[in-house]
């Protein structure tokens, strides 16, 4: 799709990519204290729980947070087209659906409805995917696989939310390629967007993700949901590159990790017979997402972290490589992060259950008499 641009001529756009970072970071991280006091006031709180991996009670109004920072960071510049500005309204949307369901528990149905109505008014600035033949006039199929993207890349960021700074931290990194692609391409009022996302997750970064302590607050489903919607509806936007199935590779590439994470949890979970409807799947909560597996390996919490960082600035960097690649070239870079990532889950499903074979024999030889034991010999006589 093509953007209308609201201003011709734009001053000094890496001056104020540099603002678009700075100001969200500056209201993001002096926010942040504030809002958990008043999270704590409210008792709006995350209580842990056994399919939870933090310990004491947390503050979870840290969406809050983001959203506020983004918007004022956004909206109150005025460097915006019409599109850009309905991605703002559909995206507080979701944040407003976050933070109900963050406060009292929304059903999966209602959720799930809430996030189609949001895509739909994307769809009132013609913001879709629209790479496939026109067969009917509505562009029905188009509209049908845009839900399904938005959708699916929203739920698979707020899956992500499941370690201290991973969620936020995958936030800012894909914001930032997402920004850095969109200046190499002249798309500079796109890049003030992703750029202002980024400074907003930025800020509320080291609340939620600290080296030595806990977190201090939790951004929610708010913050989660925000920030999946917001990229999702990115990658339906931006012009990537001349090559259109390049284009169409470069935010799957940004966006493999929470891809691979949602394609993995859904084949696994049908496959054991845990989900058999979509109600199921929206509804059902289990520690089995990429992170988790790292978690139960061994691997400590922080470091595992650091692991999906560094695992999506990788993919970053390789749709900053191909953006100016071939078709052929596209193909092969994506079948090689897919099937690193393949390998690099199959190995840790391996060790694991080498390690678990290892602790039940290691338990076996401990309760089993010995027989070189005078006082075992005794009773046996």
């Amino acid at each position: 799709m093509k953007i209308r641009i609201v201003y011709k001529q734009i001053p000094n756009q890496k001056l104020l990519g540099v603002f678009h970072i700075l100001f969200p970071f500056s209201i993001s991280y002096l926010l942040t204290p504030l809002i958990c006091r008043l999270a704590e006031k409210l008792r709006i709180l995350d209580i842990p729980d056994k399919r939870k991996v933090h310990h004491i009670a947390t503050p979870l109004l840290g969406g809050v947070v983001i959203y506020l920072a983004f918007a004022i960071g956004t909206v109150t510049t005025q460097w915006y087209s019409v599109e850009f500005k309905t991605i703002v309204y559909a995206a507080t949307l979701i944040f407003i659906l976050g933070l109900m369901d963050d406060i009292m528990k929304l059903s999966s149905v209602l959720r799930l409805t809430i996030q189609v109505l949001a895509v739909f008014i994307l769809f009132t600035q013609g913001m879709e995917i629209n790479f496939l033949p026109d067969f009917t006039r509505l562009r029905i199929l188009d509209k049908l696989i845009t839900i399904l993207w938005i959708v699916g890349i929203t739920n698979a960021v707020n899956f992500l939310d499941g370690l201290d700074g991973l969620c936020v931290g995958f936030g800012v990194i894909a914001s930032l390629f997402f920004g850095a692609i969109a200046f190499l391409t002249g798309q500079y009022f796109f890049m003030f967007l992703a750029f202002s996302l980024a400074g907003s997750c930025l800020g509320f970064l080291p609340w939620n993700f600290r080296l030595n302590k806990p977190a201090r607050i939790f951004m929610g489903d708010a913050g989660s949901l925000f920030i999946g919607f917001t990229l999702a509806s990115f990658a339906i936007m931006g012009e990537w590159a001349e090559n259109k199935t390049v284009a169409l590779f470069v935010p799957v590439l940004i966006l493999l990790l929470p891809i691979f994470d949602i394609s993995m949890i859904t084949f696994f979970r049908i496959k054991d017979g845990a989900v058999k409807t979509v109600r199921e799947w929206f509804d059902y909560v289990g520690k089995d997402h990429f992170h988790h597996r790292l978690y139960d390996f061994g691997i400590s919490k922080k470091k595992v972290v650091w692991i999906m960082y560094l695992l999506t600035a990788l993919l970053g960097f390789s749709a900053v490589i191909i953006r100016t690649s071939g078709t052929m070239e596209a193909y092969l870079e994506l079948l090689q992060a897919i099937t690193l990532l393949i390998i690099f889950i199959s190995f840790i499903v391996i060790a694991r259950k080498r390690c678990d074979i290892i602790v039940k024999e290691s338990k076996k030889m401990s309760i089993a008499p010995d027989e070189n034991d005078p006082q075992n010999s005794e009773r046996q006589s």
